[in-house]
């Protein structure tokens, strides 16, 4: 279930993108469709859009995991193929330098696998962006938040496991309806915040600058 709370303009207007990593949970790209004011297919997220019977507006990356079929059937639907080979960036940062569409909010599915490393560069690839965008990942076993500086609530129920890191200084951090609450402290980046515990059906993140990562368990 999606249950990000605020900013309440998120699913107004947001981007999805689809990656090639593990998720089982279709159901949920298929309901983010209608949604979406655009949706970008990031190489072999291709063939799970075509799995979920949904047409992208575009298709980019170097194509090492998407068969020519696939790209083929896109093509042939009006969906625009953006091969890109460099190799000094990921797949998902050349769909980031792409994407025309005026959003600042980004949906991503398929980007949380059981490949740290590339859940590794995904985060660091989206702190580079976090001026421009908000970011949420969805994963089958939790939601991903990267943050920057402002007011946010979240759905919870009693007793969900959240952890909240500094993706780098974070200044002003307040936490509530959480077993641990925080009142305007600074977060460095490091193990302090794992392993939280929402105490009712709904909690709060403040901050006044910095970013922060935040780990709901579903």
């Amino acid at each position: 279930m999606i249950s990000f709370v605020i900013p309440d303009d998120f699913f107004s207007d947001f981007v999805l993108l689809v990656g090639n990593a593990r998720f089982e949970n279709l159901d949920l790209i298929k309901g983010l469709r209608d949604k979406a004011s655009g949706i970008v297919g990031v190489d072999g997220g291709a063939a799970v859009l075509k799995k979920c019977g949904i047409i992208p507006h575009l298709i980019v990356g170097d194509f090492d995991s998407v068969d020519i079929n696939t790209l083929e059937f896109f093509k042939a639907k009006g969906t625009e193929i953006l091969h890109i080979p460099d190799q000094n960036n990921n797949d998902l940062e050349k769909a980031l330098r792409t994407i025309v569409k005026e959003t600042s909010n980004l949906i991503l599915v398929g980007f949380l696998g059981s490949r740290f490393d590339h859940t590794l560069a995904t985060l660091f690839v989206l702190k580079k962006y976090i001026k421009k965008y908000r970011f949420f990942l969805v994963g089958d076993a939790m939601e991903v938040y990267l943050l920057k500086a402002g007011n946010y609530k979240f759905s919870t129920e009693k007793g969900q496991i959240f952890s909240i890191f500094a993706f780098n200084r974070a200044e002003g951090v307040v936490l509530k309806g959480f077993k641990y609450n925080l009142d305007s402290v600074r977060l460095l980046p490091g193990s302090l915040g794992l392993s939280n515990t929402s105490l009712g059906r709904e909690a709060e993140i403040r901050f006044s600058r910095g970013t922060l990562i935040v780990v709901k368990n579903l």
